[in-house]
C-alpha cells in the first residue's frame, strides 16, 4: 500500500513560476471585460470558471510562494488598477456600478494575499494621498450594501496603506458631514467585531490610523470601547479584534505615543486572562502571548550591539567588551519576571500557534536584555525538558509531554536563530535538541512528536548560522551522524527534510561534518522525499562511509525497527540488510545475533521488527556460501523456536505469523531439514499460515513452500493439500490454491496434473467441486497462470499439450466471470486474472515455439484468434482497470508475436500491425481513457474475426448501469456506424446492414435471458436515437432489417413483466415511428403501451412519443392537436376508459400523418 509521503507534492517539485505565461493570458481574459459592465448569467459562470482557474495556478504555489516575487508587479499592477478606476467612477458619479466583475476582482486580489501573505502584496497597491478618497468613497458605498467579504478585505487593507503617507486627514472632510476620521473609525471598528478575514484587515488599517500623529487623541476612545467590547456576553470576535490591533500598535507605534496607555492595556489583558470563556479560545491566547512579549519589549533599552556581533558568528572576546561597554541593569522594569513567566506558561499551551508565538517573545525580550538575564531566561527554558523526560525516554505518553517540548524546542530555535545561546548553554541545548529530534511516542493508532522532531532540526540548522566553527566542533561527529539519521529514517516527509535542510545548513556554513559534500549528495531535499528511497537507497549510500554506518545500524536497531508503524519496521529490515551487505562477512552474524536476542521481548512490535530484519538478513546470507555465513543463517533458522506458536495464535498475532514465514522461506536449507525433530515447529507454522484470515500472511506461507520446494521433494504435502481442498473452509482453500502456485514442481512433475485437475475443478462452472467464494477462484487462477508458466514443467513438455489447452478453457472461462453482490462486479476480480495469464502463457509459448515440436498443437489459430477476441471483448466493456489489465496483456503478446520473425511465420494474427499499433499507443495513453479508447477500438470492427466478440462487450458496455447512452462507448459506436455505407453493395467490406444483421444474430441466441437481451436493445436505441439507423431506410434490405428490429424488440411484450425491457422496447419503438417505412408496424406496439397496465411504462411512453415528435412530423398537419393531447391526458392517474380513448386517438392521428 503507497504511503502519502513517498510522493512529492503531486509527483513533482515545483522550482519555478513555470505557469507564468499561462497565468498572464488567462489574466488578460479575465481584465478584457470593463467592471462597470452587467455580466449576463453565461458571461458570469464563463468569468467565474478564469477565475477558478487562476486561483488554481495560485494554489499550485502555495507552499513556494517566494517564487512567485519576480512577477508580482505584473500579476497585481493590472488587477488593482482595474479596481482604482472602477473607484474612480464611484467618485465621479457617486453611485456603484454593477458589482458582480468587482466581487471576482477582489476575490482574486484576495488569494494573491492568501498565496503570498498580505504584507508582500500591498506593497503593489497604489497609496499616493489622492488614492484615499478614491478607496474611501469605495468603501462607504460598498459598506452600505451586502458586500462580500472580500470587497470589504481588499479595500481596508488599501486604505491601511494609504494611512501610512503623511498627509492630514482631515483635507478630505466635507462640510456638514462627520469628520472622514470618525467615518473610518467607525467602518473599522464595526468590522472588528466580524467573524472572517475583514476583521484581520481592520485591526490593521486601525493600527495604522491610531499611530498617525494627527489621530493620536483617539486611542482614548479605543480603549473605552474595548472595555465596553469585555462587557459584552457576546464578545469573542470583537475582543479578538481588538486585541489584534493592540498588538499592531505595539509594533508599529512609538513608546512616547503609547506610554500614557500601557497600564490600560496591562489591566484590559488581565481581565481577558481571568475570563475562563475568553481564554478558551486558541487565538485570544496567541494575541495574550503577543502583547505580553510587546509590552515587556517596549519597556526595554535596545541594545547597540551590532546585529552581526549578536546573531552571526563572531569572535568571542569581541562579544565580551561589547557587552561590558553596553550593558548594565539599568532601565529593567520590575513587571519583567511577570511577562517572562506568562510567556514561559504559553510555551506549555496545546495549541503551536500560542507556543510559537511565546517563543517568538522569550527570544525578542532576551535581545534586549543584558547576557546575564538573557541566560537566565534560556534556563527557564531549558528547564522545561525535565518536566516530562523521563516519560519521554521511557516512551509513556504524557498528554502535556508534546506541547512542553516542542514550546521550549521552538524557544531555543529562536533563541540560537539570534545568537543568544552562548558558552555552556550551548552544550545544555544541543544535549536537549539531539534527544527532541527523536521524540516520538505512540498515541493510540498514532504518534505524537513530529512537530518536536522539526522544531529539533531547526534548533541545529539555527545553531550552524550562530555559532562559531570552534563552539561547534565538540558536537559535530554525533550532529552529523543524528541529521543522517533522521533525514533518511524519520516516518514524516517534513522531518526528513528538515533534517537534510539542518545538515545542509551545517555543511555549508561549519564544514564540520565527516564527508559532508558527499553524504549532502545522497541525503538533499530530492533524495530524502520519497520514503522508499530515503531507506533503501539513500541510507545504504551513506553507510558507506564507516563513521556513519554504526550509528545508521543503531538507529535502525532502537527506533526504526521498533516503530509503531508495520510499515516503516518493513522499510527498516531492508534498509538494515542493505547496510549489512557493505559488509556481511563481518556484519551479518553480529546484527544477526542482536535481533536474535530481541526475539524473547514482551512487545511485539520489537519482536515483528526483529523477525523482519533476520528475514532480510537471512535472504543475503542465503546467496553466500562461506561456512561462517551459512552456520549464521542456520543459527537464524534455529532462533524461530523462541517465538511459541501461542504468541503467533494470539490476538493481533498476524503479523508476526507473516514475519515468521518470511524468515522460514529466506533461512530454509537443507542443513534445517536435517534437524527434523531437533529444529523448530516450522510445519505448524507454516499450516497456521496457510489457514491464516489474512491474506498477506498467506502469500507469505506460501512464499516459503516455495522456497522449501526448492530444496526437498514437496508431493506428500501437493497429496495432503489435493485431499484436503475439496471438504475445507474458503479460507483455508485460499491459502492452499496460494500453496500450490508457489511450489517449484520441477522436482516432482508428476503431481503437476493432480495440483491442476484440484484448482480447474474449483474454477469449472459445471464441474461438481466448483467453488461459490470469488476470492478461492481468484487464487485458483493466479495459482494455474503460475504452474503454467513455469520453466520446462507444462510448456515444451510434449506431453503436455492436452493439459495446456485445457488450461487455456480454463482461463477461457475465467473471461466470462460475471458474479457480483454487495461489492459490486467481483468477477472482474477473476476477468483480470484471466487476462494476466492468457497474456503470460501466450506470449511465453510465442516466445519458446523454437523449442516446440508442433507449436500449432499447443495454439492454433483458430484456438488463438478466439483467446484474442475474447481479450478484445474485456477491452471495450465498462470496467476501467480490466480494460487497462487488457492493453497490458495485449502488449505482452504482440510484442512477442512481432519482436521476433518465427512466430509470425508460424501462426496468423488477422490485424496484427493494427492491435500493435493500438498497443504502441498505451506507453502515451492509457486506456483507461475512455474518450480517447473507444474510438479508436471500434475500428477493429472492420475485421470480422473480432467482430462479434467487440459487439458484445460494446453491448455490455452500454447496458450497464454506470454507462449512459451519451456515454464514450455509445458515442463512439454512433459515430462509428455513421461512417459507414448503407449496404454493401458500395464495395465496402462493411456496412450498416452488416452490422446491424450481426447485431441482429446475436440478441437471437438467448432472447429470453434479460441480462443478456437488454444490452443488445439498448445498443440498437443508442444508434437510433443517434439517427444512424434511420439510414436504412433508403435501402431495401435496411427496411427489411428495420422491421426485423422492431419485431424482436416488440415480441411477447404483452406478457414480459421486467420493466427496464419493457421501456427500452417502448423507446425504440417511439424512435422508429419517425421512420416512414415501419411506422405502421409500430401502431399496434404503440396502442399496447400507451394502455399498459403499468402507469409508469404509459406515461414515459407518451413522454418519449412527444419528444420524438418535437423533432419529426409524425402527426402531420395534427401536430398540434396531437402533442396536446399527449401532454394534457392524466397517462399516470386516469381511468381506464379515459386512457385507452386518448392511446387510440394518438394512434389515429399518426395514422392520418401516414396519409399525409
Amino acid at each position: 500500500m503507497s504511503d502519502p509521503s513517498d510522493y512529492v507534492g503531486d509527483d513533482r517539485i515545483v522550482l519555478a513560476f513555470e505557469k507564468r505565461d499561462e497565468f498572464i493570458k488567462l489574466l488578460k481574459s479575465f481584465l478584457a471585460v470593463d467592471l462597470l459592465v452587467q455580466l449576463s448569467a453565461s458571461e458570469q459562470a464563463a468569468e467565474e470558471r478564469t477565475l477558478l482557474k487562476l486561483t488554481n495556478i495560485l494554489d499550485e504555489y502555495q507552499e513556494a510562494a517566494y517564487l512567485l516575487d519576480p512577477y508580482l508587479e505584473e500579476l497585481i499592477e493590472p488587477p488593482i488598477e482595474a479596481l482604482r478606476a472602477y473607484a474612480g467612477h464611484v467618485s465621479r458619479t457617486g453611485a456603484v456600478g454593477p458589482t458582480d466583475r468587482l466581487e471576482l476582482l477582489s476575490r482574486l486580489l484576495y488569494w494573491y494575499t492568501k498565496a503570498r501573505g498580505y504584507k508582500t502584496i500591498i506593497r503593489y497597491f497604489p497609496h499616493e494621498a489622492t488614492d484615499f478618497g478614491l478607496a474611501f468613497g469605495l468603501l462607504t458605498k460598498t459598506l452600505e450594501t451586502v458586500a462580500p467579504w472580500e470587497v470589504t478585505y481588499i479595500l481596508l487593507l488599501w486604505l491601511s496603506l494609504i494611512c501610512m503617507l503623511p498627509f492630514n486627514l482631515s483635507l478630505f472632510d466635507e462640510k456638514g458631514k462627520k469628520p472622514v476620521v470618525t467615518i473610518l473609525e467607525s467602518k473599522g471598528l464595526e468590522q472588528l467585531s466580524k467573524a472572517g478575514k475583514e476583521r484581520d484587515a481592520a485591526a490593521v488599517l486601525l493600527s495604522k490610523l491610531y499611530i498617525r500623529q494627527d489621530v493620536e487623541d483617539r486611542l482614548e476612545t479605543f480603549f473605552t470601547w474595548g472595555m465596553q467590547t469585555l462587557q459584552d456576553p457576546d464578545r469573542a470576535y470583537a475582543t479578538l479584534g481588538f486585541l489584534q490591533v493592540v498588538a499592531e500598535l505595539l509594533k508599529g507605534g512609538t513608546h512616547a505615543a503609547l506610554a500614557h496607555h500601557l497600564l490600560d492595556i496591562g489591566q484590559l489583558l488581565d481581565e481577558i486572562k481571568q475570563d475562563t470563556s475568553l481564554m478558551r479560545n486558541t487565538l485570544i491566547r496567541k494575541y495574550c502571548s503577543k502583547i505580553s512579549c510587546r509590552l515587556a519589549v517596549m519597556q526595554l533599552p535596545v541594545r547597540n550591539a551590532p546585529k552581526s556581533v549578536r546573531t552571526i558568528r563572531g569572535d568571542d572576546n569581541m562579544l565580551h567588551n561589547v557587552d561590558g561597554i553596553e550593558e548594565t541593569d539599568d532601565n529593567i522594569p520590575e513587571t519583567l519576571d511577570e511577562h517572562v513567566e506568562e510567556l514561559a506558561t504559553f510555551l506549555q499551551e496545546k495549541d503551536t500557534i500560542v507556543r510559537y508565538s511565546a517563543a517568538k517573545g522569550l527570544a525578542r525580550i532576551s535581545e534586549r536584555l543584558p547576557t546575564e538575564f538573557a541566560s537566565q531566561v534560556l534556563d527557564t527554558i531549558l528547564s522545561l525538558y525535565s518536566l516530562h523526560d523521563e516519560a519521554v525516554q521511557a516512551q509513556e505518553y504524557t498528554p502535556d509531554a508534546e506541547g512542553t517540548w516542542h514550546g521550549a524546542t521552538l524557544a531555543c530555535a529562536e533563541f540560537a536563530r539570534r545568537g543568544l545561546v552562548r558558552g555552556d548553554h550551548l552544550s545544555e541545548v544541543l544535549k536537549w535538541a539531539s534527544k527532541a529530534l527523536l521524540f516520538d511516542i505512540r498515541k493510540g493508532a498514532v504518534s505524537v512528536g513530529s512537530n518536536v522532531r522539526d522544531a529539533a532540526a531547526y534548533v541545529i540548522w539555527a545553531s550552524a548560522r550562530s555559532q562559531t566553527t570552534e563552539s561547534m566542533k565538540p558536537w559535530a561527529l554525533d550532529l552529523a551522524q543524528r541529521l543522517v539519521a533522521v533525514s533518511v529514517f524519520d516516518r514524516e516527509i517534513t522531518i526528513r527534510r528538515a533534517a537534510s535542510a539542518a545538515f545542509q545548513e551545517n555543511v555549508g556554513r561549519l564544514n564540520l561534518f565527516p564527508h559532508g559534500i558527499d553524504v549532502l549528495r545522497k541525503t538533499d531535499f530530492y533524495a530524502v522525499s520519497i520514503r522508499r528511497h530515503a531507506f533503501e537507497i539513500a541510507a545504504p549510500e551513506v553507510a558507506e562511509h564507516l563513521e556513519y554506518r554504526k550509528s545508521l545500524l543503531d538507529h535502525l536497531e532502537t527506533i526504526t525497527l521498533r516503530h509503531w508503524d508495520a510499515q516503516i519496521r518493513t522499510l527498516a529490515a531492508t534498509a538494515y540488510r542493505r547496510i549489512c551487505d557493505l559488509d556481511l562477512l563481518n556484519l551479518g552474524p553480529t546484527l544477526a545475533v542482536r535481533q536474535e536476542n530481541m526475539l524473547t521481548h514482551p512487545e511485539s512490535t520489537f519482536v515483528h521488527g526483529a523477525l523482519l530484519a533476520l528475514a532480510n538478513i537471512g535472504e543475503s546470507l542465503g546467496c553466500r556460501t562461506e561456512p561462517t555465513l551459512q552456520a549464521a543463517r542456520l543459527r537464524i533458522f534455529q532462533s524461530i523456536s523462541k517465538v511459541t506458536l501461542r504468541k503467533l495464535q494470539s490476538f493481533r498475532g498476524e503479523l508476526l505469523l507473516g514475519a515468521v514465514c518470511d524468515l522460514v522461506a529466506t533461512s530454509i536449507s537443507q542443513a534445517a531439514l536435517d534437524l527434523k525433530s531437533t529444529g523448530p515447529p516450522w510445519r505448524d507454522i507454516l499450516e497456521l499460515g496457510l489457514r491464516s484470515r489474512d491474506e498477506l500472511v498467506q502469500y507469505s506461507a506460501a512464499g516459503a513452500w516455495s522456497s522449501i520446494s526448492n530444496i526437498t521433494n514437496c508431493q506428500v504435502e501437493v497429496r495432503r493439500w489435493v485431499k484436503d481442498f475439496a471438504t475445507a473452509t474458503p479460507t483455508i482453500q485460499q491459502g492452499i490454491a496460494k500453496a500450490l502456485g508457489k511450489l517449484k514442481y520441477a522436482a516432482f512433475p508428476h503431481k503437476v496434473q493432480d495440483a491442476i485437475s484440484c484448482l480447474s475443478s474449483a474454477v469449472r462452472t459445471r464441474n461438481p467441486k466448483y467453488v461459490t467464494s470469488i476470492e478461492v477462484r481468484r487464487d485458483c487462477f493466479v495459482a494455474l497462470n503460475q504452474i503454467a508458466c513455469q520453466d520446462g514443467v507444462i510448456i515444451g513438455s510434449d506431453g503436455n499439450v492436452a493439459l495446456f489447452q485445457s488450461l487455456l478453457l480454463d482461463f477461457q472461462q475465467g473471461l466470462r466471470d460475471y458474479t457480483s453482490d454487495q461489492r459490486g462486479d467481483v468477477g472482474s476480480w477473476v476477468r483480470i486474472e484471466s487476462l494476466k495469464a492468457l497474456g503470460a502463457t501466450i506470449s511465453r509459448v510465442f516466445e519458446s515455439c523454437t523449442q516446440l515440436r508442433e507449436p500449432l498443437q499447443w495454439i492454433s489459430d483458430d484456438k488463438l484468434a478466439e483467446l484474442l477476441g475474447m481479450m478484445l471483448k474485456q477491452s471495450v466493456e465498462r470496467l476501467d482497470n480490466v480494460r487497462d489489465e487488457v492493453g497490458t496483456q495485449l502488449g505482452l503478446i504482440m510484442t512477442a508475436y512481432m519482436s521476433k520473425p518465427v512466430p509470425s511465420t508460424i501462426w496468423k494474427i488477422e490485424g496484427a500491425t493494427a492491435l500493435q499499433d493500438l498497443c504502441d499507443q498505451k506507453a502515451d495513453r492509457t486506456w483507461k481513457e475512455r474518450g480517447w479508447f473507444f474510438p479508436k477500438a471500434l475500428q477493429l470492427l472492420l475485421l470480422p474475426t473480432y467482430r462479434p466478440f467487440l459487439l458484445e462487450g460494446v453491448a455490455y458496455s452500454i447496458g450497464s448501469k454506470t454507462e449512459t447512452n451519451l456515454g464514450p462507448v455509445g458515442k463512439a459506436l454512433s459515430d462509428f456506424a455513421a461512417t459507414l455505407p448503407v449496404s454493401e453493395s458500395d464495395g465496402n467490406t462493411f456496412s450498416l446492414c452488416q452490422l446491424s444483421r450481426e447485431l441482429l444474430l446475436q440478441v437471437r441466441l438467448d432472447s429470453s435471458n434479460n441480462s443478456y437481451f437488454v444490452p443488445y436493445l439498448q445498443t440498437f436505441l443508442v444508434l437510433l436515437q443517434a439517427d444512424v439507423l434511420q439510414s436504412l431506410d433508403e435501402a431495401q434490405e435496411g427496411r427489411a432489417l428495420l422491421g426485423e428490429i422492431l419485431d424482436i424488440s416488440v415480441r411477447n411484450l404483452a406478457r414480459i413483466k421486467n420493466v427496464q425491457r419493457i421501456v427500452t422496447s417502448m423507446k425504440i419503438v417511439t424512435s422508429a415511428a419517425a421512420i416512414p417505412s415501419i411506422t405502421r408496424d409500430t401502431l399496434v406496439p404503440l396502442t399496447l403501451l400507451l394502455t399498459h397496465s403499468v402507469p409508469r411504462v404509459r406515461e414515459e411512453t407518451a413522454e418519449s412519443l412527444y419528444v420524438v415528435a418535437q423533432t419529426s412530423e409524425l402527426f402531420g398537419e395534427s401536430e398540434e392537436k396531437g402533442e396536446d393531447l399527449l401532454l394534457e391526458t392524466s397517462w399516470l392517474g386516469g381511468n381506464d376508459s379515459e386512457v385507452r380513448s386518448a392511446a387510440e386517438e394518438v394512434v389515429h392521428l399518426i395514422r392520418e400523418g401516414m396519409a399525409d
